[in-house]
């Protein structure tokens, strides 16, 4: 996907993978990792339980990561500097619309994957018995700066 938007998008070299607390997640690209001009592009999370995958990712769509590597307490790394990531719009100008990234993003899964997809409903409707507990916990100040 990032390649058909014209960015020059590769994995990290080979290494371990980060331990599951490795810290901010554009500090360092573990292998495998979306990479472009040698700095993370794409942040990913996987954990495998009980024969099940979830994995999450995130793109970072303008800044950096500067910020982030000040609020850690006593950092001084490549995250503080902003060496180790980029965002989209150093290589588009401009970033195209998140609907645009999203068919984009799409296409590219379907055609490199196969099988049969399908979009999903904007009329997703969510229990609020089931919402609102995770939204107090992960929305709270103590799960934010547990660290």
């Amino acid at each position: 996907g990032l390649r058909r938007l014209g960015v020059p998008a590769e994995r990290a070299p080979g290494g371990p993978a980060h331990a599951p607390d490795a810290g901010p997640c554009f500090r360092t690209p573990a292998a495998g990792e979306v990479i472009v001009g040698g700095r993370k592009l794409v942040g990913s999370a996987q954990v495998r339980l009980e024969g099940k995958l979830l994995q999450h990712g995130s793109i970072l769509l303008g800044d950096d990561q500067r910020l982030l590597g000040r609020l850690v307490a006593g950092s001084r790394s490549a995250v503080a500097d902003g060496a180790s990531s980029t965002h989209l719009g150093a290589w588009l100008d401009p970033v195209p619309s998140l609907d645009a990234l999203v068919e984009t993003f799409t296409s590219a899964f379907r055609d490199t994957l196969g099988g049969d997809w399908h979009g999903a409903s904007a009329a997703i409707t969510l229990d609020p018995t089931l919402v609102e507990p995770l939204e107090r916990h992960y929305c709270s100040s103590a799960w934010t700066w547990r660290r």
